[in-house]
């Protein structure tokens, strides 16, 4: 059984308001006593509570500066109505095809280098690199095979720009006031001119394929630019590969060290006679591990909300008065690990998602109209790689280490383990 160690001491949920980015007051009692809970901020409010507190400029960064992760007001409700159509599960479903085929190659791989140490971020990121590659820009990689792929260089280049990273979180103004891009330029360059090229090629050759980047050529929105494109690519790309990839990471690993859990959801999955789109979305006990994953390993450690608007929340008859300028930061990762919410909260324990499917206090992919839109996407992804894992595979830890991995935010806008985390597959 695994050592649990936590890299929280505490578990106090807080809830920090600022004004003028000076520290006005911290709250620090659990929500539901004092302030008022985290679905209260977020749902009720979302009117006077809806910018997002970091923004990148437009002109630093032409792509990012477009991602409605960053937008606020009119522009993010117009860009969001684009990335809402395209995550349809109609849409999605057509994508399907092309997860099924790189899952197909990962299978393939693995059966030719079974018992070799794997470490689960690179290979879980290599994964989703092939389906983003082709699901988003409708160009095939080998990314497991191919180390040269400059598509795969790219994209891990992405994540790499640890001093761009910690410059946007810790200065945000004096970032928009130098005008210094999150995407650094030959990562720009690279990926406008892949999406130029693709659209340039298919309108040419009168070509069309079931992707999103087709999906954005027939749009035919004659104010979308080739850099608005360009930026709708990266989204999703952003979306689909480097977040679906930590979670996936991480729920291998817990299923290699949780032995037990793994060998109850092979049985759940043998019962399937297809595992396709649909019957991957209503699998309770698949669905019950992964949700349990992103619990204890949320994407981000915290959500965060600017006052565009005065406004007023009364909690047990007490108000609480919010002004223009104020930021709302809701702390994701202590509320996943607060015994108020989840019993036991350091016992990856997936039952507890049976009991209870849909408990609010889950924040991963966000709450309300702000919600992170690619999750059904990523989530498809990841069951579609961990079921064939699972299915053909007896995953098992990579080293005689088995305690649970702490977590920091340092090393990257998601959370990341500060200890390796591998495993080797076997044979069944």
């Amino acid at each position: 059984m695994p050592t649990w160690e936590s890299s929280h001491n505490e578990y106090t949920t807080r809830f920090q308001m600022r004004r003028s980015r000076v520290l006005q007051n911290e709250i620090s009692n659990p929500p539901n006593q004092r302030f008022g809970s985290h679905q209260s901020c977020s749902r009720q409010r979302f009117q006077q509570l809806s910018k997002q507190r970091l923004s990148i400029s437009k002109d630093a960064d032409p792509i990012l500066g477009r991602n409605p992760f960053f937008l606020k007001d009119d522009e993010w409700r117009i860009t969001r109505k684009v990335q809402t159509n395209q995550h349809s599960v109609s849409k999605l479903k057509t994508l399907f095809g092309y997860v099924d085929e790189v899952k197909d190659e990962l299978i393939a791989y693995l059966n030719n280098n079974l018992g070799k140490k794997f470490e689960t971020q690179e290979l879980c990121a290599r994964f989703t690199t092939d389906i983003v590659s082709s699901c988003v820009f409708g160009i095939k990689t080998t990314s497991h095979t191919d180390e040269s792929s400059e598509f795969r260089k790219r994209s891990e280049h992405i994540l790499d720009n640890n001093w761009r990273m910690l410059m946007w979180q810790v200065a945000p103004k004096l970032v928009d006031m130098l005008k210094i891009p999150l995407l650094d330029k030959i990562s720009h360059n690279y990926f406008y001119n892949l999406v130029k090229s693709v659209v340039e090629m298919r309108k040419e050759k009168n070509l069309s394929r079931a992707d999103f980047i087709q999906n954005l050529i027939d749009e035919k929105n004659e104010n979308f630019s080739l850099m608005d494109m360009t930026a709708q690519t990266m989204t999703f790309f952003i979306d689909g590969f480097a977040s679906s990839a930590t979670e996936m990471s991480f729920m291998l690993f817990m299923l290699a060290i949780y032995p037990e859990v793994q060998d109850r959801l092979r049985e759940e999955l043998n019962s399937s006679k297809k595992l396709d789109f649909d019957t991957l979305h209503h699998l309770p006990y698949l669905d019950a591990v992964l949700n349990e994953t992103l619990r204890l390993y949320p994407v981000g450690v915290s959500l965060n909300r600017e006052c565009n608007q005065d406004t007023t929340i009364t909690v047990k008859n007490k108000k609480y008065e919010f002004k223009v300028g104020d930021l709302l930061e809701i702390p994701v990762y202590a509320i996943h690990r607060d015994p108020q919410y989840f019993e036991n909260p350091l016992s990856f324990d997936p039952d507890r998602f049976l009991t209870e499917p849909n408990n609010p206090a889950l924040l991963t992919f966000g709450v309300g109209p702000r919600a992170c839109l690619g999750s059904r996407f990523a989530k498809t992804q990841i069951k579609a790689g961990i079921a064939a894992l699972v299915q053909n595979f007896r995953i098992v830890p990579g080293t005689n280490d088995c305690s649970m991995p702490t977590v920091t935010n340092n090393k990257s806008v998601l959370i990341t383990s500060d200890n390796e985390i591998s495993v080797k597959f076997e044979k069944l």
